[in-house]
């Protein structure tokens, strides 16, 4: 911490001492510079940043400028660090001031407990600690020159992240503790503190956009969650009045235990987009696109809806169809447990949902909701992805599957499934306005979470 106190604190009343410096680098002291607030020299005007270091590593540092500044030393200081970039020679003046620091803090610290769920890298601990009269904020001074400053105007206690980065289990690091007065002026230092050994905690890494998971370097298994894109619903095409449309089918899911990884390892993650609709297709909707984790895991995206008496259109979960179609299969390609299922069939003007994670979707004459979604817990909370998008027939148009599944709707456009749930999207049926064509619903985009402990 760089300290400039202007005017000086009190008359120091000692005399300067000088130490004459010849090259930047660590600069072994001829005597200890005992704690206390001091005032400094140089005999050159120049702006310079001066770090002081205690025997066992720990430093603070002082910015001159123009030719003086201040430091407050919370400990001995056996060694300095001076910068490059500096004209030398130069000279260092010191004078012991008589300005009273605040007394030393006591402190203790705890880990979270294990197992705890945490969605930085970064470890955290609780610092629990009683500050001297006078305090108005602290520093922890980690043993690395890493630096934690807070403006606390009472006693610290409550969770703060550990510097430097811990990110596994069994990692000690010492500290000391430090109170600050409204001056910025730093206090006596504490005796050495550990933290003892870190807790093996859960990390969850969620992706809703593709990019790359580096494995720590302890890690040989995580648990996920793939889910791929959802379809897009279909329509029944302009001028095509009295017809049925299968909504989209959702993405693959894939919620999976225990799933073997390399430690220290670059993943690639694919978040699948979902399928787009297109307006000039009446007989097949796109597709979801596939999420992964590398080659390790793979959702495949959930199948469009079709009409006219199309199949459904296979893929994680199947599209559903309309008039007279039959649905489109799920859990294509083949995984162990099934990523999806199947749409649903219709007959005469009926419009059927696409399939679900949870449940295929019904087979009808008239118009069926898409298929219900299946539930993960990998964040610590219950969250239900992929459902299918619901059909559109006989007049009406019917609810998504639970999950975020579109809404199918007749004579308006169909709702999307929701963005990072893989839901299908709804699919829209032009029952009695022949004029202006329906649209169905986008797919809803994918996501991938990933969680293990260390």
């Amino acid at each position: 911490m760089g300290i400039s106190i202007f005017p000086v604190p009190t008359a120091s009343g000692f005399p300067f001492k000088y130490l004459p410096i010849t090259t930047n680098g660590t600069y072994t002291l001829p005597e200890t510079i005992t704690r206390g607030v001091y005032t400094l020299s140089l005999d050159a005007s120049q702006t310079v940043n001066i770090q002081f270091q205690n025997s066992s590593g720990y430093r603070v540092s002082a910015t001159l400028r123009g030719g003086s500044g201040y430091v407050s030393l919370p400990f001995d200081v056996t060694a300095l660090v001076i910068p490059s970039g500096i004209t030398f020679p130069v000279t260092l003046g010191y004078a012991l001031t008589n300005y009273t620091q605040i007394s030393a803090p006591t402190g203790t610290w705890a880990w979270q407990a294990s197992g705890t769920i945490i969605s930085s890298p970064n470890f955290t601990g609780s610092l629990t600690s009683s500050l001297g009269v006078g305090a108005t904020g602290y520093q922890i001074l980690w043993s690395d020159g890493n630096i934690f400053d807070s403006t606390n105007t009472s006693s610290p206690s409550g969770q703060i992240t550990a510097f430097p980065a811990v990110t596994s289990a069994g990692i000690s690091r010492n500290f000391i503790l430090v109170a600050k007065d409204a001056r910025g002026v730093l206090g006596v230092a504490s005796s050495v503190l550990s933290t003892g050994n870190s807790n093996a905690q859960t990390s969850v890494i969620t992706f809703t956009g593709s990019g790359s998971w580096t494995s720590p370097a302890s890690v040989t298994s995580i648990d996920c969650l793939v889910v791929a894109g959802g379809g897009a619903g279909a329509n029944n095409g302009n001028g095509n009045t009295f017809r049925g449309a299968g909504g989209g089918g959702a993405g693959g899911f894939r919620n999976l235990t225990s799933v073997a990884v390399t430690g220290n390892t670059t993943y690639a993650i694919t978040v699948g987009a979902g399928g787009a609709y297109w307006t000039g297709s009446v007989f097949g909707q796109a597709s979801g696109n596939n999420s992964s984790i590398g080659s390790v895991v793979v959702a495949a995206g959930g199948g469009g809806g079709t009409t006219n008496g199309g199949t459904g259109i296979a893929g994680g979960s199947g599209g559903g169809t309309g008039n007279g179609g039959t649905g489109g299969a799920g859990n294509t390609p083949s995984t162990t447990p099934s990523q999806g299922n199947k749409g649903g069939d219709t007959s005469g003007t009926g419009g059927a949902g696409g399939g679900g994670a949870g449940a295929a979707a019904s087979n009808t004459a008239g118009c069926t909701p898409g298929g219900a979604g299946a539930a993960s817990t990998i964040t610590g909370s219950s969250v239900t992805y992929a459902g299918g998008g619901g059909g559109a027939g006989g007049g009406i148009g019917s609810n998504g599957g639970a999950g975020g599944g579109g809404i199918g709707r007749a004579d308006a456009n169909a709702d999307s499934g929701v963005a990072n749930t893989g839901c299908g999207g709804g699919a829209a049926s032009n029952w009695s306005n022949s004029s202006t064509q329906m649209l169905g619903g986008n797919g809803g985009s994918g996501i991938v979470i990933i969680r293990y402990s260390a």
